[in-house]
C-alpha cells in the first residue's frame, strides 16, 4: 500500500515558501560574498551595506531573520553573524533588532522612510 505523503510536501513548501517572496531570491552572491559578513567587528563592508539595504525593504525580513538565527555565515534578515549572536544571547528581541536595522539603513541613506520626500 502506498502512503500519501502530500502533507509532507505541503509542510516543506510552507517552511520555505517565504524564500520565494524574498527580494534577494537568486542573489546569494550579495549575501555570501566571500564570507565578508562574518567579520567580528562592527564595520560594514560594501557588500554588507548593499545586502542590508535590500533587506530593509524586504517583505519577509522577519521570517528570514528567524530562519537565519542559527546560521554562522551570511546576511539573514538584514543581520550579520555578530548581530545574530547578540540575539541568541538574549540582548535584543527580533523586533528591536529589525527596528534598529531600519534606522541604521535610513541614517546611511540606504533607504528612505515611507512618505518622506
Amino acid at each position: 500500500m502506498t502512503e500519501d505523503r502530500s502533507h509532507l510536501i505541503t509542510r516543506i513548501f510552507q517552511d520555505i515558501e517565504w524564500q520565494y517572496r524574498a527580494l534577494c531570491h537568486g542573489r546569494m552572491d550579495l549575501f555570501f560574498s566571500d564570507r565578508n559578513s562574518d567579520n567580528r567587528n562592527q564595520w560594514l563592508t560594501p557588500a554588507d551595506r548593499k545586502a542590508k539595504a535590500l533587506c530593509a525593504r524586504c517583505p519577509v525580513r522577519k521570517e528570514c531573520l528567524e530562519y537565519g538565527l542559527g546560521e554562522e555565515f551570511g546576511i539573514w534578515g538584514g543581520t550579520r553573524p555578530p548581530e545574530r549572536r547578540g540575539l541568541r544571547r538574549g540582548r535584543a528581541t527580533v523586533y528591536e533588532l529589525l527596528d534598529e536595522m531600519f534606522e541604521q539603513a535610513v541614517s546611511l541613506g540606504l533607504v528612505a522612510r515611507e512618505g518622506a520626500a
